[in-house]
């Protein structure tokens, strides 16, 4: 696995050089669907930041 895999969505990712079996077809947040097929589907903005403390 290698973040070239992701195209434009991210230059890193964590499982770098990993080999992975399975992938994740859908993503839902909150109840609505944001990722189907490796294609972002959900409206731009949906996402929200969690907060947490550090420590």
């Amino acid at each position: 696995m290698s973040a070239d895999f992701f195209g434009a969505f991210s230059d890193y990712i964590v499982y770098e050089g990993w080999n992975l079996k399975g992938w994740p077809q859908t993503t839902m947040v909150r109840g609505s669907l944001v990722t189907e097929n490796m294609q972002v589907v959900g409206k731009p903005g949906y996402g929200k930041l969690v907060k947490r403390r550090l420590g």
